[in-house]
């Protein structure tokens, strides 16, 4: 569905915390993290010269580590010790979401679709007139519902696709009966020129990842169009 379950929501997505600096923003999951309280992390900015306690953030604070061994997940969640160790001491860094600083002189400016605001303004266009019955159409044009590993599979696409065309049909009603449609292919378009763009010129949260390759999207959405 459009919702996660619990309201967590974990996805990859990216947003943009300042549109006109490509670098200012992380993804959907790191800013779930931080508001729901996932780590406890230093607020290092915040704090005066007091000494900081043993033991009063970190990894053996964090609601994302210590759930694995409590009695509602330990049996639903598995973490294999190397990643469980892995998990432990990003927390205890201090839960970093960039890899790197930012390049003040870097040699392309970076494409930061997260706030693109003139793609945000055409995807709503084509929501307004084919969702805006059931949907709000600032609700469901949201960027950061955007696939970077495999764009059509963004969630914006594939919920209103019927199933027959390699959609996921999660609305109440079929809004796009076939990829033929010329709103969903303008749409998926939009789309896919975005993420091709965002892994040509990539903001400092993309630099280090590999963009997907043709075999590995094929194999992510085996028979979609």
């Amino acid at each position: 569905g459009l919702k996660p379950a619990g309201s967590i929501d974990l996805g990859g997505g990216l947003l943009a915390l300042d549109a006109e600096v490509a670098d200012y923003g992380h993804n959907r999951a790191y800013e779930t993290i931080l508001e729901r309280g996932l780590v406890s992390r230093s607020t290092v900015r915040a704090q005066d010269a007091s000494i900081t306690p043993p033991l009063a953030y970190g990894a053996i604070k964090s609601k994302l580590l210590t759930c694995l061994g409590d009695k509602d997940h330990r049996e639903k969640v598995r973490l294999p010790k190397e990643d469980r160790l892995r998990l432990a001491m990003w927390i205890d860094a201090n839960a970093p979401y960039h890899d790197r600083f930012a390049n003040k002189r870097a040699p392309t400016p970076a494409y930061n679709f997260a706030g693109d605001a003139e793609l945000k303004r055409k995807l709503g266009q084509i929501h307004g007139q084919r969702c805006g019955a059931c949907h709000k159409t600032a609700e469901i044009t949201r960027l950061d519902w955007i696939d970077l590993r495999d764009a059509k599979e963004s969630l914006f696409l594939t919920a209103p696709l019927a199933r027959e065309a390699g959609g996921r049909a999660r609305c109440g009603q079929t809004v796009y009966p076939a990829a033929a449609d010329p709103d969903y292919r303008a749409a998926r378009r939009l789309v896919e020129d975005a993420v091709k763009k965002a892994w040509q010129n990539p903001r400092r949260d993309l630099v280090t990842l590999r963009p997907p390759s043709i075999e590995e999207q094929a194999a992510a959405s085996p028979g979609r169009p």
